[in-house]
């Protein structure tokens, strides 16, 4: 950044608040009342006049918005997002409550059906139940947990954050909401892209478990 453009400068000494990028670019950037930060906003209106100063004169300078602190580092990494990344997996270890339905169908299979009661036992067996309950209901509070995260962003001053709505495709099984809040907090708060990448690991490394543990589960069932 080179001193005096778009009007601010590293001498010039203006409020703390968002003044256009002197880079160029359709945003705001926060001058701390010395010097550029890193942090990145919403774009910015027209300059208006002020005074400069100098016998009185006016000379165009742009007006800062509200005069508002960066997007804070606790703002992104929020329970909430936590909670947005974890919840979808919270019955995955009660997927060992499978392993008995994939016996009985291969004895059904073989010709050798279970009796009533043992079918019942099974359908009854309480990690079974937390299994699905666990597995109906953990969406749905990512939902809420979702709305509340987002809430908090826009709280912090965050320009457009990604929207909790994107959270409902967690009930088809996809992360889309932690993914798209990552890339915008990064894109305009230069933050959160832990969330990006926790949420790639955690989703990659339940479905392969998942993948081997069925698999595992299907060839037991067999023997």
């Amino acid at each position: 950044m080179q001193p005096g453009d778009s009007g601010v400068g590293e001498g010039t000494r203006l409020p703390a608040g968002w003044y256009p990028d002197p880079a160029g670019y359709p945003r705001s950037r926060w001058w701390d009342g010395a010097h550029w930060t890193m942090h990145y906003n919403r774009p910015f209106d027209a300059p208006v006049l002020a005074e400069s100063g100098l016998g009185g004169s006016t000379r165009a300078v742009p007006a800062a918005t509200v005069a508002t602190a960066p997007v804070s580092i606790d703002s992104v990494n929020s329970v909430w997002i936590w909670l947005v990344i974890l919840l979808p997996y919270l019955a995955f270890p009660f997927l060992f409550a499978l392993e008995p339905l994939f016996a009985a169908s291969a004895l059904e299979s073989a010709g050798a059906p279970l009796s009533p009661e043992d079918q019942l036992a099974i359908l009854l067996s309480p990690s079974l139940i937390a299994f699905f309950i666990i597995g109906f209901t953990a969406p749905w509070v990512t939902i809420f947990c979702a709305y509340r995260d987002w809430r908090g962003l826009q709280s912090a001053q965050l320009a457009q954050p990604f929207h909790w709505a994107w959270s409902f495709l967690t009930l088809s099984g996809y992360p889309v909401y932690s993914i798209g809040r990552a890339i915008v907090t990064n894109r305009r708060a230069k933050q959160g892209m832990w969330v990006l990448w926790t949420t790639i690991g955690v989703f990659v490394l339940v479905t392969v478990a998942t993948i081997v543990l069925t698999f595992s589960f299907s060839v037991n069932s067999l023997l």
